[in-house]
């Protein structure tokens, strides 16, 4: 057992790789207890964020002393056979000379994910991952949403929007204990396929379904995709068709 000094409780942690057997008071908590637990650096209480030095080996964003600044985005809660949980999101960040986090729209923030189960009176860290993904801008992360994919099988997913001068991805993380924060697949739903003053344009809408006659675990992932040229002011549909994604016993892939 390795007792670290934090005063909200006593903490445990597993031989395993990724899973810690951390508790601490719900009805307590702070976001200095929940960032400290994950980082463990100076916390600033004007701002509710955390200073630290990640490995250099995250690829975090640092500034030219090694630091980055961390805060808690969202807070996801969901119950997923018959257990309660709470995803904690953080985002991270440089801070200027002026401890103000710099979040123009070059500034992509990184994400981090934290797997709570919830307990009665308490939340017990059951994984987390520091380093997940660097995806966004203004410091802003694109569309989150927790996805079922299977029985057995919870994700969050990552859809980018609003930037028409590029690709964009849905990008689906799984929430798996053993592999928190991995990345599973991704689908472009805007994507550029001929530059020219009446552009083609794919776009794509995902549905994640049970199949009816499979006796698989997973689900199916059906992309409804179209085929557009752009002209002013409207759209020319050239074509449309859907696809399948499933998965094969090792990845999921399109059939």
């Amino acid at each position: 057992m390795i007792l670290l000094g934090l005063s909200f409780m006593f903490i445990t942690v597993a031989n395993s790789q990724n899973s810690y057997l951390l508790k601490i008071s719900e009805k307590n908590k702070t976001s200095k207890d929940i960032l400290n637990m994950i980082f463990s650096g100076n916390y600033s209480e004007s701002n509710n964020t955390i200073s630290w030095r990640p490995n250099p080996k995250e690829f975090f964003p640092v500034d030219s002393f090694g630091i980055t600044n961390t805060k808690i985005d969202t807070v996801f809660n969901y119950e997923f056979q018959e257990t309660k949980y709470s995803l904690y999101v953080f985002n991270s960040l440089i801070v200027d000379e002026n401890g103000y986090r710099q979040e123009s729209n070059a500034d992509t923030p990184t994400m981090s994910l934290a797997l709570f189960e919830k307990l009665r009176d308490s939340l017990k860290l059951i994984s987390f991952n520091r380093f997940v993904c660097q995806n966004g801008h203004m410091g802003m992360f694109p569309k989150l949403k927790i996805v079922q994919l299977g029985d057995n099988f919870m994700s969050i997913s990552v859809e980018e929007e609003d930037y028409k001068e590029t690709d964009l991805f849905i990008t689906y993380y799984s929430l798996q204990q053993w592999e928190l924060g991995k990345e599973i697949f991704s689908i472009p739903t805007w994507k550029i396929i001929s530059y020219s003053e009446t552009p083609i344009i794919q776009t794509a809408k995902i549905k994640v379904q049970k199949p009816k006659t499979s006796s698989s675990e997973y689900f199916e992932i059906v992309v409804s995709n179209k085929l557009m040229k752009q002209t002013e002011p409207n759209e020319t549909l050239i074509k449309k068709w859907e696809s399948f994604h499933i998965f094969n016993g090792k990845r999921w892939e399109k059939k």
